[in-house]
C-alpha cells in the first residue's frame, strides 16, 4: 500500500461516508454500511463514531507497519511515522 491521500478534501461533507466504505473494501463490517450516499440519513454524532471507528480498523489492520492513516487539512491520508511526526 502506497503512501499519499486516499480520501480528497473535495468529498467535502461526505468524507466520513467515503472513509467508512473505504474500510468496508478492506474488510471492517459495521451494522450501518454507511457510504457516501447513506450516510445522509444516519445521525451525525453516530456517523463521526463510525468514522472514527473506521480509522482505527484500518490502522491496525491495514496499514503497513511505521505507517498510519490520519486526517490531513481535510483529506484522509496514509503516511510514514516520520511523516507525520514531521507535519
Amino acid at each position: 500500500m502506497e503512501t499519499g491521500c486516499y480520501i480528497q478534501g473535495s468529498w467535502g461533507q461526505y468524507a466520513m461516508g467515503r472513509l467508512c466504505s473505504f474500510a468496508e473494501s478492506y474488510g471492517w463490517i459495521n451494522e450501518y454500511s454507511v457510504n457516501e450516499d447513506s450516510q445522509r440519513d444516519i445521525d451525525l454524532d453516530l456517523l463521526v463514531e463510525l468514522a472514527d471507528e473506521a480509522e482505527l480498523w484500518l490502522n491496525e489492520n491495514v496499514a503497513p507497519e511505521n505507517h498510519s492513516f490520519g486526517w490531513v487539512d481535510g483529506e484522509f491520508m496514509l503516511l510514514t511515522t516520520a511523516d507525520w511526526q514531521s507535519l
